[in-house]
């Protein structure tokens, strides 16, 4: 949801009824809100129990296409810039005792520097590029090169951004499977948190795709989880940040 849009979400609707620091912050002005560097994160942060349930119906939906790019494949290599190959790295070790092949997280700028000598030589493989905006240079320009150099590496992108220069560019080539999570993912705030939780928990289904059940488990333990402790204990998360 837009800070600006005038529309309260549901989720928003209860925690300002159980949070009255949230709805004392979130009562001040646009403007204020931005001067004081919350006016975007705040939302952005507990809102993410609500919109991992929606990326996994998202990535449920994908399953038939997504076991088709899986099947056969050798390695699997989780790319990103900054926070978003970082993403990739939390997820690698589950996915590798899942799928049960190597899995490495790298840097789109060592890709692009580099090119397929830092990849597993076996092919087909499988490049899953994560991204917030799908703009960083890096990460265009590494998908961008491994189309050109390795056509046995295929090619699967995880964007918050439909607007990005990644889903643009690529969501009519064949050789490229982009899935763009739900717009309120892509973080308009100064770092990633929604964006960066769901892209983990997007990849992390291309380990159970065989076990969707389960990934629905997962998903909505987190998210109750998560909404506990932002509803019942945010004031107190508040004041230890204040405190530091």
């Amino acid at each position: 949801m837009s800070p600006t849009s005038g529309v309260e979400p549901e989720w928003l609707r209860a925690l300002l009824q159980q949070q009255p620091k949230v709805a004392e912050l979130l009562s001040r002005s646009p403007e204020e809100q931005r001067q004081l560097g919350y006016f975007h994160t705040l939302r952005e942060i507990c809102q993410q129990p609500s919109t991992w349930l929606r990326t996994c119906e998202l990535m449920r939906g994908r399953a038939a296409s997504l076991r088709s790019t899986l099947a056969g494949i050798s390695g699997l290599t989780l790319t990103g810039s900054g926070s978003s190959e970082y993403a990739g790295d939390c997820v690698r070790l589950a996915l590798q005792n899942e799928l049960g092949i190597g899995i490495q997280a790298i840097g789109g700028g060592m890709l692009l520097a580099h090119g397929a000598r830092v990849l597993p030589p076996r092919r087909p493989g499988l490049m899953v590029s994560l991204a917030r905006s799908g703009d960083s240079p890096e990460s265009v320009g590494a998908l961008a090169l491994m189309l050109r150099t390795e056509p046995e590496i295929r090619q699967l992108v995880l964007t918050c951004n439909r607007a990005g220069s990644l889903a643009q560019t690529y969501r009519r080539d064949s050789r490229v499977a982009v899935i763009t999570l739900g717009e309120e993912t892509n973080d308009q705030g100064l770092v990633m948190t929604s964006s960066f939780t769901n892209l983990v928990l997007a990849a992390r289904f291309l380990g159970l795709l065989e076990r969707p059940e389960t990934y629905r488990t997962v998903c909505e333990q987190l998210s109750r989880t998560a909404s506990a402790l932002i509803y019942e204990h945010l004031g107190a998360l508040a004041g230890l940040a204040k405190n530091r």
